[in-house]
């Protein structure tokens, strides 16, 4: 999908959980979620402006019926919210916090995961916001960190390092689920602005918004390739079930 004010990843529930395959996109521009039922239609908006804040990245938890959203703010008020899938029951479950950019869910074990990237931290918290914990921080395995994934299988995080704008300093790091073992396997990238895993086929995949491509590699960042390329991708997520990959662009 793609919109005039190109919204950062959308977050897909897979058609086993949800009879049905639904997209969640927040719009920056809108200061809005959206989601789609039909890509032959228009979405509908499940999140208006007055309380979505600045959102920036979503995360789904299809277990537990909720999407979870991160509002930038401005200072060091930023935000994560979450609403049930219509869109009621908005509450925020983390407040106060500097720059929150990608957020992953691990229902599996009750956990949250996000980055700052003013703070250049990736910390986790309970589903609901408590129990916040800081796993990684002043380290040179964070350079604002925009984006996040877990990997339950072999119990790992991925995150997406953006690096300074218009340098190619950005990064792919991964690390234990703890924060424990980081390490870069990715370096020089140009600008990272998305990652997601399909751990099955073994490959992290992610978006490049310095280099205008949509690139896949190994789980340890080797056989590195470039899937699309002339685009100007802002985020990126999976459909395991179908086999396709959606990035969002800015047009």
């Amino acid at each position: 999908p793609s919109a005039c004010r190109a919204p950062p990843p959308a977050a897909f529930t897979p058609p086993a959980a949800a009879q049905s395959l639904s997209a969640f996109v927040v719009d920056e521009g809108a200061d809005t979620v959206l989601r789609y039922d039909d890509f032959t239609a228009a979405p509908e908006e499940v999140i208006s402006s007055t309380d979505a804040g600045n959102p920036a990245r979503i995360a789904l938890d299809p277990v537990n019926g909720y999407f979870y959203w991160t509002d930038v703010g401005s200072g060091s008020d930023g935000r994560i919210l979450r609403a049930r899938r219509s869109g009621a029951a908005v509450d925020a479950v983390l407040t106060g916090l500097d720059n929150p950019a990608g957020l992953a869910v691990d229902p599996e074990n009750g956990k949250l995961y996000w980055t700052d990237s003013q703070a250049n931290t990736i910390s986790r918290s309970d589903l609901d916001g408590s129990n916040a914990e800081t796993l990684i921080s002043a380290s040179s395995d964070v350079h604002a960190p925009v984006d996040i994934q877990v990997d339950l299988q072999n119990d790992r995080i991925y995150w997406a390092n953006g690096g300074d704008e218009g340098s190619s300093n950005g990064s792919l790091g991964r690390a234990a689920l703890d924060g424990t073992g980081a390490e870069l396997i990715l370096t020089a990238r140009a600008n990272p602005i998305g990652v997601a895993l399909d751990v099955n086929g073994g490959k992290v995949y992610w978006a490049e918004r310095g280099a205008g491509e949509v690139l896949r590699a190994d789980l340890d960042g080797s056989n590195e390739e470039t899937i699309a390329s002339g685009t100007f991708p802002l985020g990126l997520s999976l459909d395991l079930v179908d086999d396709k990959v959606y990035w969002t662009v800015y047009q």
